[in-house]
């Protein structure tokens, strides 16, 4: 039980902090490289990302 617990804690932890904060990471990253196209796909990437999710 109290394994079920801490593995629900971390699934939310990683959730809410640490992949909002690898995308605002990489989002940065890119504004700051001036790199046009990658700031075309990026979005784009998302798109299909989350497209694909709700199919599923």
């Amino acid at each position: 039980m109290a394994r079920e617990r801490i593995s629900d804690l971390f699934s939310a932890f990683c959730i809410w902090i640490v992949i909002p904060l690898l995308a605002i990471s990489l989002l940065f990253l890119l504004v700051q490289s001036g790199n046009r196209l990658l700031l075309v796909i990026f979005p784009l990437l998302a798109v299909v990302f989350f497209i694909t999710k709700q199919l599923n």
